[in-house]
């Protein structure tokens, strides 16, 4: 690995800041716009625009799986990205550091647990055809 190229963990975590960042100026009206994006008539564009989102992210910091790992990879990377898009929402810290430490600990939980799952050696079934079954609909409503 090159020493210019930062860890994935780390590249993922300053992406989602830097994408989080690029909300500031529009906080004050963010509320609204994630209520016309659950619209149902918006949900499949929302939806593909989080999807092409976290797949950039994963991809840019060194994500080349083929298996179910890549499916499960951008599930959690969009949940960490939303869950602190509604902590940047209610923030008032100075420079959003509240924010950046919820995402920092939601960035370690994910590492703990891939750790967990690689040293386990297995993923469930049941797991892997639910989260197969869940991209799979995701896909098919955003085309």
């Amino acid at each position: 690995m090159s020493s210019m190229r930062r860890p994935p963990p780390k590249f993922v975590r300053d992406a989602v800041e830097t994408r989080l960042r690029m909300l500031i100026p529009y906080l004050k009206q963010w509320p609204q716009a994630l209520a016309i994006m659950s619209m149902p008539q918006n949900v499949p564009t929302s939806l593909a625009n989080l999807l092409t989102l976290v797949d950039d992210i994963c991809y840019y910091a060194g994500d080349k799986s083929v298996d179910i790992s890549w499916y499960t990879r951008r599930i959690v990377l969009a949940g960490v990205y939303k869950s602190t898009e509604l902590s940047l929402i209610q923030d008032s810290s100075e420079d959003y550091e509240s924010t950046w430490r919820f995402l920092d600990r939601r960035i370690e939980d994910v590492t703990q647990l891939q750790n967990y799952l690689k040293r386990s050696g297995e993923v469930s079934t049941a797991t892997q055809d639910t989260v197969t079954a869940v991209f799979t609909t995701v896909c098919i409503f955003s085309s």
